[in-house]
């Protein structure tokens, strides 16, 4: 089996993540994967783990909307599907979905949102019109759709993008998370030795709301925040921020989450952030915003909290972590079991398989 896998860009972050672990544990059963792609805008970094899968570069395609660069892109991908035979085409977020299923295709198409524009503050009322439109027509050239979440893609039906029997929800499989030496990551980043340290990673943009973090970080004087992420949004928070709150930019999650004693997320829309999983993954309890599948990573009081994006009340379950640690450790262990049955890399790689043997058939 051929499956040729197109994306817009792969910068850093829980979208490629994911990506790369598909594309290797398909790799590893016998599938053969090529990942088309553009490249990432200079305000973002690209992730560097790509050189170790097939890649095929366009270096037309970006995520930002230009018609003439798009053309040029979508004629590059006729070209490279004409060559490459696949017998599935998987596409990953907007642009690239908008390329390949604006025009009739012979092979099936898997579409799969890795989160939707439907709660993002960057899109207004007009502009959410027109992709939900565009959306809407597309979902009738897609074979099957895959979303990161089963919330998610309830949502999506309830803007009418596409129909019940298209949809499945598959989890992110994320690798075991390999921690360091604690003190030695504290050195390197300059951190103190004392205070417990709330993690939270992501790309500095409005939807992710690290402003959030700031509000968080000046009621908690004796706690250190840490930021991790980079964005167009970096230096205006910066400037805003308290002397507890760090900024590290993008490092390792393996470092990251060896010196972390609690994550927390505040966006105002996601799909089902990695991040989450990931910290699970290293025995660590969660404070996240109520947003997209969430709830389907966090048991909440059970692993982690789960709250609205009301600052006081984001404030009191953290207040709640910061204050137990038997509580914490209680969530910890508890965040690593859950992540371990739901989360695996083989358990997503055999329900990808098992989508593309459907569409073949």
């Amino acid at each position: 089996m051929k499956v040729l896998h197109v994306i817009a860009r792969m910068n850093v972050g829980g979208t490629a993540t994911y990506l790369l672990n598909l594309i290797q544990g398909l790799e590893r059963q016998g599938v053969e994967s090529l990942l088309a792609l553009g490249r990432v805008p200079s305000n973002e970094s690209e992730d560097q783990r790509i050189a170790s899968i097939k890649l095929h570069r366009i270096e037309t395609l970006s995520r930002a909307i230009s018609p003439i660069s798009d053309l040029k892109a979508r004629r590059e991908l006729d070209k490279l599907i004409k060559e490459y035979k696949p017998d599935v085409m998987h596409t990953h977020t907007f642009k690239a979905g908008l390329l390949i299923r604006s025009k009739k295709r012979q092979v099936p198409i898997i579409h799969t949102f890795h989160g939707h524009h439907l709660y993002d503050p960057d899109y207004g009322k007009f502009a959410g019109f027109v992709l939900n439109t565009i959306e809407r027509r597309l979902a009738k050239k897609s074979t099957k759709i895959l979303t990161i979440g089963s919330r998610v893609g309830d949502e999506l039906l309830a803007a009418r993008i596409g129909s019940r029997e298209q949809y499945r929800s598959i989890a992110p499989g994320i690798a075991p998370i390999n921690k360091v030496n604690r003190e030695v990551i504290l050195e390197k980043f300059s951190l103190p030795r004392a205070g417990l340290n709330v993690l939270w990673m992501g790309r500095l943009t409005r939807v992710k709301r690290a402003d959030r973090v700031i509000e968080l970080a000046k009621r908690f004087v004796g706690v250190n925040f840490l930021i991790a992420g980079d964005g167009e949004l970096r230096a205006l928070l910066e400037e805003q921020a308290p002397s507890n709150l760090y900024f590290l930019g993008i490092q390792s999650p393996d470092e990251l989450f060896s010196i972390a004693d609690i994550v927390l997320l505040t966006s105002d829309s996601e799909g089902m952030p990695l991040t989450l999983i990931e910290a699970q993954m290293a025995a660590l309890p969660c404070l996240a915003s109520d947003v997209g599948s969430v709830s389907e990573i966090i048991d909440d009081g059970v692993t982690g909290f789960i709250s609205s994006n009301d600052i006081d009340q984001l404030a009191l379950s953290l207040a709640k972590l910061i204050d137990d640690s038997m509580l914490r450790s209680t969530m910890a262990k508890a965040a690593a079991i859950r992540a371990k049955e739901n989360f695996s890399v083989e358990k997503m790689v055999a329900s990808h398989i098992q989508s593309y043997q459907q569409v073949i058939k």
